[in-house]
């Protein structure tokens, strides 16, 4: 059996965070990256993997969902300069399921 795919979450909050959980509970290995401390507290409860500063994740995922609270938001995770796109490779794939407007 093939190995599960990486998953990196950017938000842990009120779709993220039970996202993240769901994929643990179901064997995925999970990072995540939340500057809330209790909502990173909840997902570190949940068995979320959460690197101290975003994205750094050591080994890059394979997919990143991000479920975060605005446009602007969702710009700096992934355009930063420490942003998702900046340690991206060629086969990841990101996916955001934020609640925004354009």
């Amino acid at each position: 059996m093939a190995d599960k795919p990486r998953i990196g979450i950017l938000g842990m909050g009120t779709m993220g965070g039970p996202m993240a959980r769901r994929l643990v509970e179901s064997g995925f290995v999970v990072t995540g990256y939340e500057p809330d401390q209790a909502r990173a507290g909840k997902a570190k409860a949940d068995g979320v993997t959460l690197p101290p500063h975003r994205p750094a994740w050591l080994r890059p995922p394979d997919m990143v969902p991000s479920s975060l609270p605005d446009v602007a938001t969702v710009r700096r995770a992934y355009e930063a300069a420490d942003g998702a796109i900046a340690g991206a490779r060629a086969s990841m794939i990101f996916i955001d399921v934020s609640t925004t407007g354009s």
